[in-house]
């Protein structure tokens, strides 16, 4: 007997999109400088509590990058950032935007955004993070 020949046929199944609002935490470190270009990696703790790497590219005016959060239940999700500082000094605060720009495993198809403030020592490029977002994955 061939599918639907007095038996029951598989029906497609669509699963239903999931929303989530987000707040993190996150601490970060730099791994390297290379001219305007920073590299960190830290931690989130929060919705999504994890480890996370980042890429910005700083001016006095913007900074602008990438960051990839890779939560402890599995995948990744990466979003655009881009943001501007709210203060100068050693330890100058700065707030953005952000969009989501790809994710792995279950955030493969996520789409979102938010906004983020926090504060980077100039010295040793530490920063910290405080991010809110909306999520559909």
């Amino acid at each position: 007997m061939g599918p639907g020949a007095g038996g029951a046929t598989a029906q497609p199944t669509a699963n239903a999109a999931r929303t989530l609002n987000i707040t993190e935490a996150v601490n970060l470190r730099l791994v390297r400088k290379s001219g305007s270009t920073l590299y960190q990696r830290g931690t989130a703790t929060g919705t999504l509590p994890g480890t996370v790497t980042a890429r910005f590219e700083v001016s006095v005016t913007r900074v602008t990058g990438s960051v990839t959060f890779y939560p402890s239940s599995g995948g990744s999700l990466t979003v655009n950032v881009s943001g501007r500082p709210t203060s100068a000094g050693t330890v100058a605060e700065f707030s953005g935007t952000m969009a989501v720009r790809s994710g792995t495993g279950r955030y493969a198809r996520a789409v979102g955004s938010g906004t983020f403030t926090g504060s980077v020592n100039r010295r040793s490029w530490a920063t910290t993070v405080n991010a809110r977002a909306r999520l559909t994955y």
